[in-house]
């Protein structure tokens, strides 16, 4: 039975007993349980990959944009763009080989059709000097600690729709009805997940041998699904 996110502290709170938790007289609301649940949600989305973990996204960009900001992404895994005439795989580069690649200004780049990308680190504590003798290309992003992104190159000469494709985390629970895909398809293992991160926290080390080991049975199993559904697609394609 899928859970929403008030029904899930609802049910961590009685069965962990952490009542201190949630506000048991204003419907079970938040009192710090959600910080748990978060935490709960981030360790099952790094320790399992599922038929959900991955994800395509969309973007279009104006002619002249060769960045890409995106948020939820724990692994790039393959980029491509759409054009007026057609589609086209972007190669992967580090960020040194592009800019060996690319190394002039940005305003004397011969703009194309964009044949590589690489993953960009747009963290930055002190960027204001960064263009000053000459704009080249790279990008930084304020308050950038949820993003990630991707340089690509050459800088488009039309508008593009970029489509990338990784592993992203689940949607965070933040309204009451929300729900996400663990608690649809996994709400038993998203509660053991959130008892276990309490006992984290209690130090028990005892409980927290018995929820790790227990969590991971669970889900290897997914795991094992995982495996034998993408052997099964390649047995019948090669059959």
């Amino acid at each position: 039975m899928a859970l929403t996110l008030v029904e899930l502290r609802t049910k961590a709170a009685e069965v962990s007993g952490r009542y201190d938790l949630v506000d048991v007289d204003d419907d079970y609301s938040d009192d710090g349980m959600d910080f748990f649940i978060h935490s709960a949600q981030t360790f099952l989305d790094k320790r399992a990959i599922t038929q959900r973990s991955t994800n395509v996204i969309y973007d279009e960009k104006a002619t002249g944009t060769w960045y890409y900001d995106f948020t939820r992404c724990q692994k790039i895994e393959d980029v491509w763009i759409n054009n007026a005439e057609g589609r086209n795989r972007l190669e992967k580069k580090t960020l040194n080989e592009l800019k060996e690649l690319y190394p002039g200004l940005i305003s004397e780049t011969d703009q194309g059709t964009p044949l590589y990308y690489t993953p960009l680190s747009v963290r930055s504590t002190e960027d204001t000097d960064m263009d000053n003798l000459g704009a080249f290309f790279n990008h930084t992003k304020d308050a950038s600690d949820a993003y990630r992104s991707i340089l690509m190159l050459p800088p488009p000469d039309e508008a593009i729709v970029v489509e990338l494709t990784g592993i992203f985390y689940a949607d965070v629970l933040t309204e009451e009805t929300d729900t996400n895909f663990w608690t649809n398809n996994y709400p038993d293992l998203f509660l053991m997940a959130i008892l276990y991160k309490l006992e984290t926290f209690n130090r028990s080390d005892r409980a927290i041998k018995y929820w790790r080991d227990t969590l991971d049975a669970e889900l290897i199993q997914i795991d094992m699904n995982m495996v034998s559904e993408e052997v099964h697609e390649v047995n019948q394609i090669e059959g």
